[in-house]
């Protein structure tokens, strides 16, 4: 194979140079990312992570070979490789959780403080791992995909280095994503959309930074989502259902695409023509086999994924950290941060308890009603999942930056821009861990929503327009 040609394509003008120029320095940029820069550190680090954004930009921007540009996104994850995070310590988590499975001890059923208490160092745990713990008093909250990446981390652990299982977890995740990259790909070929879109998921820092440098299992969520698509639109449905499950059984986030499959138009039949008008979406549903067969497909896999660790004790540990997570954290919300400032005005008291699951409830009324008012096609689900993603992340208590990396990964299929320009400013929020306290700046946080939710909205409206325009010529 002669590859003096995509090299001369690369370097051979002034443009292309340019080019070889932003690779360099993003190359530069996640070292400095992965092995140099605190997190404490928050304008050197929002300096660099500007600076990779406006590369990425103008890298999406460039007629460069677009396989070239893949490529370098798999070269910036291969440099992270070795790389202990260093902007998160969820690393120490995962290995905790991993320990436990292999001294045959379930971590949902106890807080990690309760079993340093309990357990010996010779069973696995010790001193060094519990000190790193961001959360040593709660429960455990990741579900089994991610604790079998875990038990696997964990097998090349020695007391106090971190080093052999990062890697090795590294290595793994990278072989995720670059199926990921395939069923993307994959996916583009099948609706007709050009290949070089991948680049706006495989090429953007959020990605690389929070996926491949700091090992958020966000990654593995976008393998199944990814794989169930793929699959989906090939109608090859217990395939499909498998990956789907994998997701789900990587982060719950998925359950709240299941109710989209109601009105999918591939699983859709028409009703008995008899039928009163408001019976036929329910006769339509309680006659489609073929959904309910896809329906128990998904929660067959997901009970094969969750058996090994499902007992009463389990349950209640789960729904501990789930209680916690809707009702006690806050970390760089946009809307709960506003109803939270409201109820102190008028309650004097944080109301989080209130509001948090109040907004959930929001939330999940605007799944289902965007769920089954129409039918849906393919592209179309696509877009839901979008919108219902970011319903959910805008009703949050909690929007961790990692989060963003899943409605990166819709925009490719989606043509929307809100969630990569999102990507870019939630670093933003990273201003609070210069603060012992974690405390958050809430100008930042402001200015990050105030762009999200113009862009968001603004695109809406130009959409409406533009179909408007159409349908009068």
């Amino acid at each position: 194979m002669n590859i003096s040609s995509p090299l001369l394509k690369l370097f051979g003008t002034g443009k292309a140079m340019l080019t070889g120029v932003f690779l360099l320095l993003s190359t530069w940029g996640y070292y400095q990312l992965g092995y140099e820069v605190e997190r404490t550190n928050f304008l050197l680090l929002s300096s660099i992570w500007g600076g990779l954004f406006l590369m990425y930009a103008f890298l999406l921007i460039q007629k460069t070979d677009w396989k070239i540009l893949l490529f370098s996104s798999i070269a910036f994850r291969v440099l992270l490789l070795p790389a202990v995070p260093g902007l998160s310590d969820d690393l120490y988590r995962y290995l905790w959780d991993g320990l436990l499975l292999q001294a045959g001890e379930n971590p949902f059923h106890h807080t990690p403080s309760f079993w340093m208490q309990t357990l010996s160092p010779a069973e696995g745990l010790d001193t060094f791992l519990f000190e790193q713990l961001n959360s040593p008093d709660y429960f455990s909250i990741y579900p089994p995909l991610c604790q079998l990446w875990f038990w696997f981390g964990g097998l090349f652990y020695s007391s106090g280095d971190v080093f052999y299982s990062t890697l090795f977890m590294k290595a793994t995740y990278l072989l995720a994503e670059l199926l990921s990259f395939y069923f993307i790909y994959q996916l583009l070929h099948q609706l007709s959309l050009p290949a070089h879109r991948i680049l706006l998921y495989a090429l953007n820092p959020l990605v690389i930074v929070e996926l491949s440098g700091n090992m958020h299992p966000e990654g593995w969520m976008v393998l199944g989502l990814s794989g169930s698509l793929y699959y989906l639109y090939q109608r090859k449905f217990t395939l499909s259902a498998f990956w789907l499950a994998m997701a789900i059984s990587a982060k719950l986030l998925p359950l709240m695409f299941l109710p989209f499959f109601l009105r999918y138009k591939v699983f859709y039949r028409d009703p008995l023509p008899q039928a009163r008008t408001y019976m036929k979406p329910i006769i339509t549903v309680l006659k489609n086999l073929t959904l309910w067969r896809f329906y128990s497909t998904v929660g067959v896999f997901c009970l094969l994924a969750w058996l090994p660790l499902l007992d009463l004790s389990m349950l209640l540990g789960f729904l501990d950290s789930l209680d916690l997570y809707f009702q006690r954290f806050e970390f760089n919300a946009s809307i709960y941060y506003v109803v939270r400032a409201i109820g102190y005005q008028v309650k004097g008291y944080n109301i989080i308890q209130i509001a948090g699951p109040l907004l959930s409830l929001f939330t999940v009324i605007f799944v289902f009603w965007t769920a089954l008012k129409r039918p849906i096609s393919f592209d179309t689900l696509i877009k839901r999942w979008q919108m219902a993603l970011t319903a959910f992340f805008l009703m949050a208590t909690i929007v961790h930056p990692w989060y963003i990396v899943t409605l990166v990964f819709f925009s490719v299929f989606t043509r929307q821009w809100y969630a990569l320009i999102w990507s870019a400013l939630v670093i933003l929020s990273y201003y609070a861990y210069q603060q012992q306290n974690y405390e958050e700046h809430m100008g930042l946080i402001a200015l990050e929503y105030l762009v999200v939710f113009v862009i968001l909205f603004g695109e809406s409206a130009l959409k409406k327009k533009i179909t408007k325009l159409t349908h009068s010529i």
